[in-house]
């Protein structure tokens, strides 16, 4: 999240957009119902880094002609490290204290985050983003910074080599006219529409959303586009246009603001539609905005108010702290969704802390270093330590009390969840599926269907409960995965029927992760076939969209005779033990139920 100075100074402006973003974030992730797509925020971060990063660095080489990359990376250490180290602290000791499952995996997330490869590690643990069941990884959010991370390190070697390129394929003009500019900007541009490209071809195919989020190949894109913004109007020149010009910008910049407005509201990250096209438009339209917060006019007035330039400056530690405060509350039981006291906790203390740690870690190194910093602290405890013996003790004791709790939390922390371990219990399983599919309807297997007349699709449920399938009907052909929506079921079925695999009875096993459209059931009947039968699995999940997903699949069952109707809702809801504390997944002793359920609703229908 880069620092908003460029070149003559600091922008009030960018400081407003900045707010807006991590305003937007922050309420998505407290009460999502009340922001849908308020996950663009994080665009919109990714946008003005990569805006903000071109201009600084192209600052730089006219005026020395060069771009010293150490100085750039010493840079970005010390406005990043210092609140980022201090969460990492705090939050493997807070794991520490409230036990539970918290510090599963800590030691891994926490090497990550330092690492910058946060985002990888998420893809690596396969954990969903967007429909998260139970308290959240403590870490997952510095998947964004993992991003960011890796931009910092490879863009200003590259800007460097952009002039180069242009040279080469322009050899008529300069490196620094417009020219030259627009055509690295197009280049820049070009492999941000790639990257776009690429998450949403990917989401076309079925690809686990949450990689298609996490992954910096698919979402390089508003990074990329905030750079090409950089090239072609960094502030400085925004500052020289004419009156009219500036208008116009300011126009386009209201325009921006407008549509991320609309996006933050409709948009789902549950949805297709985020993927192939919804977060591309919010990146344009960020970097609309961005120049346009620089021009003079009401948009700029408007988002240079003080407050929002004050949240604007602490966005950065808001966004670290948020994230493990919202999770530590759901460990200890503390649910946002229906307690306006814990929401108000989520909404206010990230900001306090966020303030403090602004004004007693952050600014002392940007501002003195390293080194200046531990000594002004040093000094500061001397004085202190004269008027307020009582306080300065107690503060000594916590802060040796903090690393060891730390420290211990990371050498003792398991490796992963009892969910995650079952999970992965689960893809082994689907991976030893496969043998000679059954052949004919499945109504000729006499009350009971065999495990190879079987395909099963579905999610993170479906995976819990893979074993306990394989054991009651060996055979059968599990296809799950972590954070699957029901808009992918189409070309998967397409997918296994072109490939010979598509066996005589289907099981549909989604609807945990989002809603579900009509026409996407319809197109599973027509991909099915009427020579076999489909089976929908009913979900349990405390989100707003259950109801809507099984009166989906009820209506549907209802009007396509044939088509079986597996009741896990209720089934789950009469045996809430047997779930875990998400009340979404089978714990293993709750895997059979979850067998017994889909497959006697299937033996009924072939009997």
């Amino acid at each position: 999240m880069a620092e908003q100075r460029a070149e003559g100074g600091r922008e009030p402006g960018l400081d407003g957009v900045r707010a807006l973003a991590v305003a937007a974030v922050l309420v998505f992730h407290v009460r999502a119902d009340w922001l849908p797509g308020g996950f663009l925020g994080v665009d919109v971060f990714f946008v003005l880094s990569g805006y903000l990063i071109t201009a600084l660095l192209l600052a730089e080489r006219r005026s020395t002609e060069r771009i010293r990359l150490l100085r750039f990376w010493s840079r970005r250490a010390r406005r990043l490290l210092p609140e980022l180290l201090l969460v990492l602290l705090v939050t493997a000791a807070v794991a520490a204290l409230i036990g539970n499952e918290a510090a599963a995996g800590l030691r891994g997330g926490e090497l990550a985050a330092l690492g910058f490869y946060g985002n990888w590690w998420q893809i690596q643990l396969r954990s969903g983003y967007f429909a998260p069941f139970g308290p959240p990884p403590m870490l997952q959010h510095l998947w964004s910074l993992g991003i960011e991370e890796q931009f910092y390190l490879l863009w200003p070697p590259l800007l460097a080599v952009v002039p180069l390129v242009c040279r080469r394929f322009r050899p008529g003009g300069q490196a620094r006219s417009a020219r030259a500019t627009a055509f690295a900007a197009a280049l820049v541009a070009a492999a941000g529409a790639a990257s776009f490209g690429l998450m949403a071809a990917w989401s076309r195919a079925g690809v686990d959303p949450s990689r298609l989020y996490f992954g910096s190949d698919t979402h390089a894109g508003p990074l990329l586009l905030g750079a090409a913004t950089g090239l072609l109007l960094p502030p400085a020149r925004v500052h020289a246009l004419a009156r009219t010009p500036r208008r116009v910008l300011a126009a386009l910049g209201a325009a921006g603001l407008t549509v991320l407005a609309v996006l933050a509201r409709l948009l789902q990250g549950t949805e297709a539609g985020a993927y192939q096209g919804g977060i591309a438009a919010a990146a344009v339209a960020a970097a609309l905005l961005c120049p346009a917060a620089i021009a003079a006019g009401p948009l700029r007035a408007v988002l240079g108010a003080p407050a929002l330039v004050w949240l604007g400056r602490r966005s950065y530690g808001l966004y670290l702290w948020h994230w493990p405060l919202i999770a530590t509350l759901g460990y200890l039981g503390l649910d946002a969704d229906g307690a306006p006291l814990v929401v108000g906790a989520e909404l206010l203390l990230p900001l306090a802390l966020a303030a403090l740690s602004y004004r007693l870690v952050q600014q002392p190194v940007v501002r003195r270093g390293w080194r200046g910093a531990l000594a002004h602290a040093r000094e500061r405890h001397r004085a202190q330590r004269r008027r307020l013996p009582r306080t300065t003790h107690i503060a000594a004791v916590a802060a040796t009390l903090l690393p060891l709790l730390a420290v211990h939390t990371l050498v003792t922390a398991p490796d992963g969840t009892a969910l995650q371990a079952q999970l992965q219990a689960g893809r082994t399983a689907s991976a030893r599926s496969g043998g000679a599919p059954a052949a004919g309807s499945a109504t000729g297997y006499g009350g009971r269907v065999p495990g190879s007349a079987i395909t099963a699709i579905g999610d993170s449920v479906l995976l819990a409960a893979a074993p306990a399938l394989q054991q009651a009907r060996p055979g059968i052909d599990i296809e799950a995965v972590v954070g699957r929506q029901m808009d992918t079921a189409p070309g998967l079925l397409r997918q296994l029927a072109e490939e010979g695999g598509l066996r005589p009875v289907v099981v549909v096993a989604l609807g945990t992760n989002g809603t579900v459209a009509p026409s996407t059931l319809d197109r599973i009947a027509e991909l099915t076939g009427p020579g076999r039968t489909l089976a929908l699995v009913t979900v349990h999940v405390p989100r707003p969209w259950q109801n809507q997903v099984n009166t989906a699949l009820a209506r549907f069952a209802r009007t396509h005779p044939g088509t079986v109707l597996v009741p896990w809702n209720a089934a789950a809801t009469g045996h809430p033990d047997a779930l875990y504390p998400d009340r979404t997944h089978p714990r293993p002793e709750g895997a059979p139920l979850y067998a017994t359920t889909l497959l006697t609703a299937l033996d009924r229908a072939a009997g």
